[in-house]
């Protein structure tokens, strides 16, 4: 978008009208005809006071804050109950770091309120897990005979992936310092992705990728939970990364993603009657195609209530490239029988004293709006009022354009679709690229991951726009930039100024 600069002249508010005037677009084309999000009774949250519910327990695949005020960076772990508290467990990615850090630990009463409790296990705590070494996936047993807190991970050490080991580390108490026990590969066996699980009968297990991703075995620890002791399954038929094993009644469910590295896919799940199997396929756990949300399954966790018992979904939200930005998806799955699945609700709410959940207002961004960067109080627009496929996305002085006004749709799934009013074409990443610094540009609506986003409340009533297609990518304005036909383009989050936007009521 081009203006006119008017240098001097006593009439200058009569003839900026002019020039705005006669070089914008006065007619607008009819609002594309969007497919609108409907959930029971959930009513529509207008763009003018859209703010996340307050009351919510979970604001789906959004940030969650501990009680000084401070992300909560915790991924591939897991949920654990221990007296009257819930523990959450993770890995500290907080330095955009794909080596180790360390393991965060926080405590809720509620599984909303966390508080930070201890950096558990540390790149200090012993050599093997010094700075520059590569562990991943740490999963938390309590024995309740020897009071003993066992932490597991998967150990790659500073050969990864050809190590492919397990290690261990034990604690008195849930929240103290761990201390490094060793590592080495389980029964023999190469072990990639791995998960643990304690039965009813108080025994405990591990589940691991084996020969090279392409099998799971599953191996029974000693009494301790510190040693293997024997394989109870090992299956080619359900070969995987990333695992989930609960029990529901007497069936057994295990939950897997696909091998497809830090990619989403659709998980899966299989049952049995007993560990050693046989165990069946029963299907995806999401709707086909959602990739499960964007998320790899991470654990299950049990909570208990005086109505029912509600079993919760933790999955990984990667940020491939801005590993501080990856986030839980947590979600409660319906299970029933030798059945499970996966619905999706924006916000909704545990009552972890009943177990009864319940699901907040679907989000949706009412009528046209504009969006403004936080950096630098401009608009979103594309550029020169173009109406073409991959025209250029930028930002320029608000001045009421429909190439500045934008209607947002729920599609489900956590996922937005955003719509420029003049052109009627969709925001998206061309191509379906994951480079940062790409531009933004506009196209024709053909579905695409590419032309979906997810929008994430930040502080201050502001939203980042998470492109859907390019793990953790967000749109943002090129360097930074303050000026006039600046360029949008998607990189990687770090709460910077510049990738938060302002959605409100376009008057």
């Amino acid at each position: 978008m081009k203006t006119v600069k008017i240098l001097t002249g006593l009439f200058l508010p009569l003839l900026l009208i002019f020039v705005v005037l006669s070089c914008r677009k006065t007619s607008e084309p009819n609002d594309p005809q969007l497919e609108q999000i409907t959930r029971g009774n959930n009513d529509k949250l207008s763009a003018v006071n859209f703010a996340p519910d307050p009351s919510a327990t979970f604001y789906t695949g959004g940030d969650i804050y501990d009680t000084n005020g401070n992300i909560v960076h915790a991924v591939e772990g897991g949920i654990i109950k221990v007296g009257n508290l819930f523990y959450l467990w993770g890995m500290d990615r907080s330095d955009n770091n794909y080596t180790f850090k360390a393991v965060n630990l926080y405590s809720s009463p509620d599984l909303k309120t966390w508080t930070f409790v201890n950096a558990i296990l540390k790149n200090s705590s012993h050599g093997d897990v010094a700075s520059g070494s590569v562990v991943e996936r740490p999963k938390l047993l309590h024995n309740t005979s020897t009071g003993q807190f066992v932490l597991w991970v998967h150990y790659e050490g500073w050969n990864a992936y050809a190590t492919s080991e397990v290690g261990y580390a034990t604690s008195s108490t849930i929240g103290g310092n761990y201390s490094w026990k060793g590592h080495y590969r389980p029964l023999g066996l190469d072990s990639k992705d791995m998960n643990v699980f304690k039965d009813t009968d108080g025994k405990a297990y591990m589940i691991s990728s084996v020969n090279n991703n392409s099998q799971v075995a599953i191996t029974e620890l000693n009494s301790s939970y510190t040693g293997h002791v024997r394989e109870v399954f090992h299956g080619s038929s359900v070969g995987c990364e990333g695992h989930a094993l609960f029990k529901s009644g007497s069936t057994y469910f295990l939950m897997e993603s696909n091998c497809s590295g830090w990619d989403t896919n659709d998980n899966k799940y299989y049952t049995a009657s007993s560990l050693a199997g046989p165990w069946t396929y029963r299907g995806l756990l999401a709707p086909s195609g959602a990739r499960t949300y964007q998320s790899q399954v991470t654990n299950v966790l049990a909570v208990s209530g005086s109505s029912k018992t509600t079993y919760l979904y933790l999955g990984d939200r990667w940020s491939r490239d801005g590993m501080s930005s990856s986030r839980l998806v947590i979600l409660p799955l319906q299970v029933s029988g030798t059945t499970a699945s996966l619905p999706w609700y924006d916000q909704w709410t545990i009552n972890t004293s009943t177990g009864n959940t319940s699901s907040s207002a679907a989000v949706s961004f009412s009528g046209k709006v504009k969006i403004i960067n936080r950096n630098s109080g401009k608009a979103l627009e594309v550029d020169g009022w173009s109406q073409n496929d991959s025209a250029p996305i930028k930002q320029y002085d608000y001045s009421g354009g429909n190439n500045q006004r934008w209607t947002i749709t729920n599609l489900g799934r956590g996922e937005f679709r955003i719509v420029n009013v003049n052109s009627g074409k969709t925001l998206e990443v061309p191509g379906g690229t994951r480079t940062p610094g790409t531009t933004a540009t506009q196209y024709t609506w053909n579905n695409g991951y590419n032309q979906k986003w997810h929008i994430l409340p930040c502080k201050g009533g502001y939203h980042r726009f998470v492109s859907v297609n390019s793990l953790g990518k967000t749109l943002c304005i090129k360097n930074g930039s303050t000026s006039n036909s600046a360029d949008a383009i998607i990189y990687d989050f770090g709460f910077q100024n510049d990738a938060q936007w302002q959605i409100s009521a376009a008057n």
